[in-house]
């Protein structure tokens, strides 16, 4: 596997890649066993962090960490560091699905209400001719039963939540975390 190079802003790591080099290093990951994070950057996110130990302690640990947001360019542009563009959480997900249409990976929908999580479900099999979906649940459950609703969904290669994304393929896992915007 290719590394990385990372640049600093505020305090906080972003890889210098494209949105195909980020997809290329997820199907990279995929064929690695084990646990593997995305991360995306934005300004929100850099603040929260100054805050939250623990949000800049998952940021650090993730294997791929995107600038999601235009000042996290702007800002690697001045420092002297240039990332090469902005990864959109929305575009990411998007190419991924792609991919996964192309390479058979099963994927299960996970998030906002039924209604939602149902007109996704639709909408991006239409898009994305070929996506096995190996399932879709909302995303409102009580924190106690969050580790039965994990047991309940397959090993899969995206998940999808406001909270929390997650590509699963085998026992790999991705994740993205709320931002304070809420996107």
């Amino acid at each position: 596997m290719q590394f990385i190079s990372r640049v600093e802003v505020g305090g906080l790591p972003v890889d210098r890649i494209t949105m195909e080099e980020t997809l290329d290093r997820v199907e990279s990951l995929i064929a690695v066993p084990g646990l593997h994070q995305h991360g995306v950057l934005n300004a929100g996110k850099v603040v929260e962090a100054q805050r939250n130990g623990q949000l800049a302690q998952a940021i650090r640990s993730c294997d791929i960490i995107n600038a999601d947001g235009i000042s996290i360019v702007w800002a690697s542009h001045l420092l002297g560091d240039p990332v090469p563009e902005r990864v959109a959480g929305i575009d990411f997900m998007d190419g991924l699905l792609a991919r996964a249409a192309v390479n058979q990976w099963p994927v299960f929908f996970l998030g906002a209400t039924d209604a939602v999580v149902n007109k996704v479900v639709i909408v991006e099999t239409s898009r994305h001719p070929g996506l096995v979906v190996a399932g879709y649940r909302n995303g409102y459950w009580d924190g106690n039963v969050e580790s039965d609703v994990i047991q309940e969904m397959p090993r899969v290669s995206f998940l999808r939540d406001s909270c929390l994304d997650s590509i699963r393929a085998h026992p790999h896992e991705f994740r993205r975390f709320k931002t304070p915007n809420g996107s």
